[in-house]
């Protein structure tokens, strides 16, 4: 997995959703509210430092619970991120 090329596909499929970037942890949410928090997401993971097997371990959990999110709202499908997850 090309993780650079995986978040920057993924900024791109989050750019076009009309919330501003901000974290959002409550437990019920709108759907504005979950495509502020995805456009956070990517912002963090952009800016996470990779020193070591546990920062990789943490930039793809949050990868997964993204591209979760973003499939179990209907936005993209498997075959999308899987092309995207597959790409050298």
């Amino acid at each position: 997995m090309n993780i650079k090329h995986v978040l920057d596909s993924m900024e791109k499929m989050v750019d076009g959703f009309a919330a501003p970037a901000q974290r959002h942890t409550e437990l019920t949410h709108s759907s504005q509210e979950q495509a502020a928090h995805l456009k956070y997401m990517i912002i963090t993971m952009k800016e996470m430092p990779i020193h070591d097997d546990e920062d990789v371990e943490k930039l793809m959990r949050w990868i997964g619970f993204m591209q979760g999110s973003l499939w179990t709202s209907g936005f993209f499908s498997i075959d999308e991120f899987r092309e995207m997850n597959t790409h050298e």
